[in-house]
């Protein structure tokens, strides 16, 4: 399984616009995974400008990998640190 309670998930997506990292705390509740204090960022230090769509295509890669882990949600915390929305707490709660 590659989430594991407790420990830190690492992962990092391709995009057009260059590669992201996801960096969160694993927590499991029953079926459902909950990526906690998630953290994205560019894995070269590089400034990345990707639109909703590559956003969107992460996300699903993200869902695919919690449903193939057995997982029938999943949950993302986290609170925005830079771009739009500044300080914005972030709470989405995806059925598989």
């Amino acid at each position: 399984m590659m989430f594991r309670a407790g420990e830190i998930f690492e992962h990092s997506f391709r995009t057009i616009g260059g590669e992201i990292g996801l960096l969160a705390e694993v927590r499991i509740m029953a079926d459902t995974i909950w990526l906690k204090d998630v953290a994205i960022y560019p894995v070269h230090g590089e400034k990345l400008i990707i639109g909703s769509t590559e956003v969107k295509k992460c996300l699903t890669q993200l869902e695919d990998m919690a449903r193939t882990s057995g997982f029938q949600r999943l949950r993302i915390t986290g609170k925005r640190v830079s771009g739009a929305s500044k300080g914005r707490q972030v709470n989405l709660m995806r059925i598989l």
